[in-house]
């Protein structure tokens, strides 16, 4: 509800632009966005200069009321200079990234062109082209390395019946769990995660699964 943001003491709309107010619920080892926006160059940028963010202005708009850092509301919510401030923070979002593989959501492209109007009130159109191609790349190859495979290796268990229908009641599940979630957050993590923890669990269940379900090197 509208608490959630806006304190009830003061429903004050200073409060709902601060990224703190997002880390109510955006935060911890399921979905841990505060933390990543904490040690990104914005929420580095937004602690330094926070001062100048004119955060109690009626009207906030990026590039225009203030240019020192943005914050969570301000590329998901607030209102750019050629789009309206909105409470749905879907409107900007192209793709999702809770489902086992990143995939894009319906009116993707309408959807990153309404994020790249809150990028482009500080960055020039080219490098938020070159960012999110980079972006889709790196997620795409994650798919097609780690989370593809380890799906049809789960559905191929349960198919054996190596595993039951039951959710997390098994090792191999909270492994799989974890590709996508805490430690498999991390770049350095996944791979290490997937190889050694991940498919040494699936050989152990199914000898040879690994080869008949994951291709390549």
């Amino acid at each position: 509800n509208c608490a959630s943001c806006h304190s009830r003491h003061q429903f004050s709309v200073a409060q709902a632009r601060q990224p703190e107010s997002c880390a109510k619920c955006h935060t911890g080892i399921v979905h841990p966005q505060v933390e990543g926006y904490d040690d990104s160059k914005h929420g580095l940028t937004y602690r330094m200069r926070s001062g100048e963010m004119n955060l109690k202005s009626a009207k906030w708009v990026a590039g225009k009321d203030y240019s020192a850092a943005p914050t969570c509301a301000t590329c998901h919510m607030s209102a750019t200079k050629s789009l309206p401030v909105t409470h749905d923070v879907g409107l900007r979002v192209a793709r999702a990234h809770r489902p086992v593989i990143s995939k894009k959501l319906k009116n993707a492209d309408r959807k990153r062109k309404n994020m790249f109007s809150a990028c482009g009130a500080c960055h020039g159109p080219d490098y938020v082209k070159a960012f999110f191609a980079q972006s889709d790349h790196i997620l795409n190859a994650y798919n097609n390395k780690y989370a593809v495979p380890a799906e049809k290796i789960m559905v191929a268990l349960r198919k054996e019946g190596k595993i039951t229908p039951e959710p997390f009641d098994e090792k191999i599940e909270w492994t799989f769990f974890g590709l996508w979630h805490g430690e498999g957050r991390d770049p350095q993590k996944v791979a290490q995660n997937f190889k050694f923890d991940f498919l040494g669990e699936a050989e152990r269940l199914s000898p040879g699964i690994a080869k008949r379900i994951v291709k390549g090197p």
